[in-house]
């Protein structure tokens, strides 16, 4: 079981979008998985202790990270 710690993937904010960097927040987090939402998208509302969310904004750039 996966718990996210969103404080580990912190240093992505800022950073382009690439798979390595998804990647690489995913493991400093400790989460399971990863979903990304670009602006506009639509999201679930249920929580996932074990998922990273990456908000990018509309170049691709990661603006927050946070955990659910």
């Amino acid at each position: 079981m996966f718990q996210c710690g969103a404080d580990g993937a912190r240093f992505a904010v800022g950073q382009q979008l690439t798979p390595q960097l998804e990647a690489a927040a995913r493991v400093r987090a400790g989460a399971g998985t990863v979903r990304v939402l670009k602006p506009g998208d639509a999201a679930t509302t249920e929580l996932d202790g074990g998922r990273l969310n990456l908000d990018v904004d509309a170049r691709n750039r990661v603006t927050d990270v946070r955990c659910g």
